[in-house]
């Protein structure tokens, strides 16, 4: 359509030039239809950007089918966003940046002497009183939800980190299912991960989260989620990505803790850890 606008505001104006040059008053129907044209392309031209921001960053890029494809591509490719990176293929990461992540020497030259892995490095000091649990959103299940860096599903980047976790000494206890709502997807990785003899236990989706406490903090709300039985003092609560409800996973178990009497804490362990938020 605005293909055709363009075509048909040149040719008009080839020819009213002509007769204009004789009566000047020729030159307003050419001069309207070519500011039509003008705003059909400025108009079109803010959809397309919309379209590309929606399919090229942000959630929706993550489950969507441009990025299966281009985490494939054997290139190396990387995707800006007002001038700041907001993915990149393995490939990219592997032959450009040398296998490392993009993140660590920025933190470097703030933080001289960080080490990436200090997270994990700390937890193998407590591994006789540590146990790992991993949650991951069933929504993410259904939608194939890729990670960014590895270019592989969040509940294959669960079956990953279960190894790499045991691979160096750390015991994984469980897998927690958030946001269930009977989705057929995350009920075929359950039993997956069931035939691998790892536990799996079911956080239901809770209507009007976080809102609604008097909902939330009762047998209607936590109260339908599993209580997730651990064996080891300090429980580790971590996922493949963002949004696959740690915090809620936490508040639940805390909840149910708390009927059964038990005294049980919770604290935020991040890089530079904030403590009893």
């Amino acid at each position: 359509m605005v293909i055709f606008v363009l075509l048909l505001a040149v040719a008009c104006v080839a020819l009213a030039v002509p007769v204009a040059l004789l009566d000047p008053r020729w030159l307003l129907p050419p001069a309207v239809l070519v500011a039509v044209a003008a705003v059909l392309l400025a108009f079109n031209l803010r959809r397309l950007r919309r379209f590309i921001n929606q399919n090229l960053s942000g959630r929706a890029f993550e489950s969507s089918r441009m990025q299966y494809s281009l985490a494939e591509l054997p290139v190396p490719v990387i995707l800006l966003e007002e001038g700041r990176v907001a993915w990149y293929n393995p490939y990219f990461r592997d032959e450009v940046l040398g296998g490392e992540d993009l993140v660590r020497p920025a933190v470097g030259r703030v933080l001289p002497g960080f080490e990436p892995d200090s997270k994990i490095r700390m937890l193998q000091t407590l591994r006789d009183d540590v146990e790992v649990l991993l949650v991951i959103n069933a929504s993410d299940i259904e939608k194939n939800k890729l990670r960014g860096d590895y270019g592989i599903t969040y509940d294959q980047d669960v079956l990953r980190l279960i190894d790499a976790f045991r691979s160096i000494g750390l015991y994984v206890g469980s897998v927690s299912i958030t946001h269930y709502r009977g989705q057929a997807a995350a009920d075929v990785f359950r039993k997956r991960l069931e035939a691998l003899k790892v536990p799996v236990y079911m956080q239901h989706w809770i209507p009007d989260y976080p809102s609604n406490l008097s909902l939330i903090v009762s047998d209607d709300g936590f109260g339908k989620n599993d209580y997730i039985e651990t064996s080891r003092r300090l429980v580790v609560v971590t996922a493949p990505g963002p949004g696959s409800g740690k915090m809620a996973c936490c508040l639940s178990q805390l909840y149910h803790e708390h009927k059964r009497g038990v005294k049980a804490g919770y604290a935020k362990f991040e890089t530079f850890p904030i403590w009893n938020l």
